[in-house]
């Protein structure tokens, strides 16, 4: 198998919850509850949009490596009925267990505030709700309410701030 088969053809499979547990090598330990909550609220509404990643134990369960925070989520949502089996991508090799760990984690990076404001004002003209806003990207409306008073900025000033040649501090 070359590296580009494991892009083309990840082993993805549904594994029951009771079988899945958080790995030790996920690099989230500590995450806030209001966290969990909000990325819950997200995937009840819009379904989980991307898989967790798991390295199977020899006794056929599965640590999830990359994905901690929407499985704790998952897990919460359990107790509504949903998910029964949940989609992971699952190797065998714990060093490239290790990897799908640590890349996944690092390379996530915050949302730059003028592509918050460019997208929210978009969701807005759609018809969306300040509550829908904030539930799709799983921030507070507050959060929301700040990057909208910002939505009729000129497209140079968000060029500017885009390009941090302006801050919002």
């Amino acid at each position: 198998m070359t590296q580009h088969d494991r892009i083309a053809l990840p082993d993805i499979e549904q594994v029951p919850l009771d079988r899945l547990f958080l790995s030790e090598i996920n690099p989230r330990s500590q995450v806030e509850d209001s966290h969990i909550d909000r990325l819950a609220d997200s995937i009840r509404a819009h379904g989980l949009v991307h898989n967790l990643a798991g390295l199977r134990e020899l006794n056929g369960r599965v640590g999830i490596v990359s994905g901690g925070c929407r499985f704790r989520a998952i897990r919460k949502l359990a107790a509504e009925g949903l998910f029964a089996t949940v989609p992971v991508k699952i190797t065998e090799d714990p060093e490239e267990a290790a990897i799908w760990a640590a890349s996944a984690n690092h390379l996530i990076e915050p949302v730059p505030a003028a592509d918050e404001i460019v997208e929210y004002r978009a969701m807005q003209g759609r018809g969306a709700s300040l509550a829908e806003i904030a539930l799709a990207f799983g921030q507070s409306e507050a959060h929301i309410r700040r990057r909208l008073a910002l939505a009729g900025l000129p497209d140079d000033a968000i060029a500017a701030l885009r390009a941090g040649e302006i801050t919002l501090e």
